[in-house]
């Protein structure tokens, strides 16, 4: 039985991220790795990190001392379809599969939104329709297609 109460969430620089490597490898773990939209934004982030600061950071959702899923929140391209906008920020959620629907990817939706309380939190709404849709509805956030 999940406990929603004891659900934490923190939140990380991604400079740090990237020069950690037990975290780095948490977030690929986490993201499936390979090829996937947030393993690719690791890997130009960490390029990127030898010239200059990531303007992005990651929240991590803990259960029982366990990191369950994250949560990227970057104002930098994902070399995939957002391109930075003023007052907008890019979001990709990815939350373990046995804790799915119990409010984890909800919980770090709405964290990256009191983080960025005067932007558009844009996303892949296709990549994960079951989750976003409610959320599109809402105007918690934007699609990075428009409409």
């Amino acid at each position: 039985m999940f406990l929603k109460s004891l659900l934490k969430i923190h939140v990380i620089k991604m400079d740090e991220i990237v020069r950690d490597p037990e975290l780095l490898a948490t977030c690929r773990t986490l993201s499936h790795g390979g090829s996937s939209g947030m393993n690719m934004a690791l890997n130009y982030y960490e390029q990127l990190i030898q010239s200059r600061s990531v303007d992005a950071m990651g929240c991590f959702a803990n259960y029982q001392q366990s990191c369950i899923g994250w949560a990227l929140v970057t104002r930098e391209t994902d070399n995939f379809h957002y391109r930075p906008a003023t007052g907008t920020v890019c979001f990709q959620v990815y939350v373990h599969h046995t804790y799915r629907r119990n409010g984890v990817g909800t919980a770090l939706l709405k964290k990256a939104k009191s983080l960025v309380p005067t932007e558009n939190l844009m996303v892949y709404g296709t990549s994960g329709h079951y989750f976003f849709n409610a959320h599109l509805k809402e105007g918690l956030c934007r699609s990075v297609y428009g409409g």
